[in-house]
């Protein structure tokens, strides 16, 4: 375990960017310009309780910048493949998972278990022969069980939670020698595998948004800027507010990684709902962000009176995480590298 002093040295900020003439000719384009709000209902019933896994790997108070970037194994984010996170809600907060398990979650652990396998089944029998459904059984059950209080200690532990629900299905009939092809009809072998994989993928809670995560991560461990940048910015870091800048940069630090290799959405809207500031705040806030170069800008906003509105879009960033090295080993791979490249959105 490593000591505080060693925690915190991973997230203090140490990488200065070089000044920026925003006036040369070869000036950066920094698309300040403010985004429409995003068409995107916020979820009615969000269960935000705990970190992300690849958050908690962080805990600690603060964390900052060591520009470091280290081979280590990084998965990647969900299987939907959009950028930002409003596409993501559907799936991960307001959806046939959150109703599941806001039904179910008061039962105990073998219960819950039995309830979720046999769910698990229904689902896969729903989906028999649709090749655009991507879930499999597995990931059906693993994506529930990991938000039952009798698996979250497991979190980290894909070997332990595997352990705990095989001695729990072995249980449900002590007639079935085979209880892996008896309950989800899938090779014990792979199905462990599959198990252990789909375990590592989960970057959330059932119930929980990638913004919501964002923000839970953040409040858990608070990114910590540079000291330049506290003399230029409002940094309240020592009553630790939830609506300064640098807390907006923890949000939005974490919300890339929780996105992995792809560009993010900052709606001034979501965000000053979500931080309890206003639309203005989150711009400004936006704004010295670009200029910091904590972000960059990969796609202006595109909107007309004449389309309808799921048609309009939004700016979408990408954040420099090899500034923090806490972010930098938890990212998907090549998101440091699109940063600096001035990857495809």
């Amino acid at each position: 375990m490593p000591s505080y002093q060693a925690k915190v040295a991973n997230a203090t900020e140490k990488h200065e960017p070089p000044p920026v003439d925003y006036f040369a000719d070869d000036a950066p384009n920094t698309c300040v310009t403010p985004a429409p709000p995003t068409c995107v209902t916020p979820p009615p019933d969000t269960h935000v309780s705990h970190p992300p896994q690849n958050a908690g790997k962080c805990d600690t108070l603060t964390h900052t910048d060591t520009h470091d970037t280290q081979d280590t194994q990084r998965y990647p984010t969900t299987p939907n493949g959009s950028a930002g996170f409003a596409s993501e809600t559907g799936l991960f907060s307001n959806s046939k998972y959150a109703a599941f398990f806001k039904e179910h979650r008061h039962l105990n652990l073998r219960d819950y278990t039995e309830a979720v396998v046999d769910w698990a089944r229904e689902q896969a029998e729903a989906r028999a022969g649709d090749y655009s459904q991507w879930q499999t059984p597995t990931f059906d059950v693993v994506y529930l069980l990991r938000g039952h209080d009798g698996y979250r200690p497991h979190l980290e532990n894909p070997q332990a939670a595997l352990k705990l629900f095989d001695s729990i299905i072995r249980k449900f009939n002590a007639d079935v020698d085979t209880p892996w092809e008896q309950w989800l009809e899938v090779d014990e072998d792979e199905g462990k595998a599959d198990f252990v994989d789909q375990w590592c993928h989960c970057r959330y809670m059932v119930g929980d948004s990638p913004l919501a995560v964002a923000i839970d991560a953040a409040r858990r461990v608070r990114l910590k800027l540079a000291d330049d940048v506290h003399a230029a910015r409002v940094c309240d870091t020592e009553h630790e507010s939830a609506k300064d800048y640098e807390f907006f940069i923890s949000v939005v630090g974490y919300l890339q990684t929780a996105m992995g290799n792809r560009s993010i959405s900052i709606s001034c809207r979501f965000f000053g709902q979500a931080l309890g500031v206003s639309r203005q705040t989150i711009s400004r806030y936006r704004r010295w962000a670009l200029e910091d170069r904590y972000i960059r800008c990969t796609k202006r906003f595109s909107f007309h009176s004449s389309r309808p509105a799921n048609q309009n879009t939004a700016d979408e960033f990408r954040f420099d995480v090899s500034r923090f090295k806490c972010l930098d080993t938890k990212a998907a791979n090549g998101t440091a590298d699109a940063f600096k490249e001035g990857g495809a959105p």
